[in-house]
């Protein structure tokens, strides 16, 4: 899985607080339906960091030190990101056959219609553990800005 954040809401006030993290993916996590045990879900201004794991811990921990270092001295680092926000959950019992997802790949044309998406529209599937019964979540492209 890459770095991304999950935040509940995409304003102004949150836009610049994710502004010194190294992770490109930015999810808008509102669906009342499958944020129910995040930080996103209670807090006002709810953000959640998800890191994935580099392969040794001095890797991982360089990492969440140096976001760290820039919240506290609140250093944009000027990433180009990726918003989106849920659109779907995907059943386990519903899995696709025929493809072969990867987290924040994004869905081509014929995946669409093998999963029953819009065909206009970006979509990227984020595979999420403590949900047993989705195989993953599909999410929609947004605006940046």
């Amino acid at each position: 899985m890459q770095d991304c954040i999950f935040v509940n809401e995409k304003t102004d006030q949150i836009k610049r607080a994710v502004s010194p993290l190294s992770a490109r993916y930015v999810i808008v996590d509102n669906n009342k339906d499958f944020n129910g045990h995040f930080a996103t879900s209670v807090a006002k201004v709810g953000i959640t960091i998800e890191y994935s794991r580099k392969g040794s811990y001095g890797m991982d921990k360089k990492i969440f030190l140096n976001d760290f270092g820039r919240i506290i001295i609140n250093k944009n680092l000027g990433i180009k990101r990726i918003w989106m926000s849920t659109y779907t959950a995907v059943p386990k019992n519903k899995q696709p056959q025929g493809i072969n997802l990867k987290n924040f790949k994004l869905i081509t044309e014929r995946e669409k219609r093998l999963l029953n998406l819009p065909l206009e529209g970006k979509f990227y599937p984020v595979f999420v553990d403590g949900y047993p019964d989705y195989y993953c979540f599909i999410n929609r492209k947004i605006k940046s800005s």
